[in-house]
């Protein structure tokens, strides 16, 4: 059998969504912010798949130069994370990840464990959600609705997706989950 990429890059929030944040709070974050930031890290993907692929490793069947992107927060969080950002602004996006073979993995949560998560966190994550207009007590009520935009996006997109319910297993459980729907590692 074939061994698994294990090459990994890993775009996290702080990459993705984290860069504009300052901007976002200054109340200064445009279209053109999203899709610039969409559009660097595609461009660095695409140019190092496209070294990769004028190696002949893959004609002798070798799989040591496959790589795996993973990306944090990445084009359905702008839509939905944003009123001024919509599908159709990221639709070229969604074709790029498509080219390039990416899946799309959405995790869920029930407002039960949401709310114990939260707890878990403390105060301060309280205090971000709270920095995006959202009342005290409201704030699993947010989320949920959020996470079922999520969910309705992604039964759109031309990617594989695949929905991870946290609600009853641990961080490490789902990791696995999603690594192997991957075919990471």
């Amino acid at each position: 059998s074939r061994s698994r990429s294990c090459r990994l890059f890993v775009f996290t929030e702080h990459h993705t969504q984290r860069t504009l944040a300052a901007k976002q709070r200054a109340g200064e974050l445009v279209l053109q912010d999203h899709l610039d930031m969409v559009n660097d890290l595609l461009n660095v993907v695409e140019a190092a798949e496209q070294r990769l692929g004028r190696m002949d490793w893959a004609e002798r069947d070798r799989v040591n130069h496959r790589t795996s992107y993973i990306f944090e927060r990445f084009h359905l969080s702008h839509v939905c994370c944003n009123d001024h950002v919509s599908w159709s602004d990221m639709e070229d996006c969604e074709r790029r990840l498509a080219a390039l073979g990416c899946k799309l993995c959405v995790v869920r949560i029930d407002g039960v464990a949401l709310v114990d998560r939260h707890r878990e966190r403390g105060t301060q994550w309280q205090e971000v959600v709270r920095g995006w207009g959202v009342a005290e007590g409201k704030v699993a009520d947010f989320l949920l609705r959020r996470q079922d935009q999520f969910i309705a996006r992604s039964c759109q997109p031309a990617l594989e997706v695949h929905i991870v319910d946290m609600s009853a297993i641990t961080v490490e459980d789902g990791a696995v989950e999603v690594l192997d729907f991957w075919g990471i590692c």
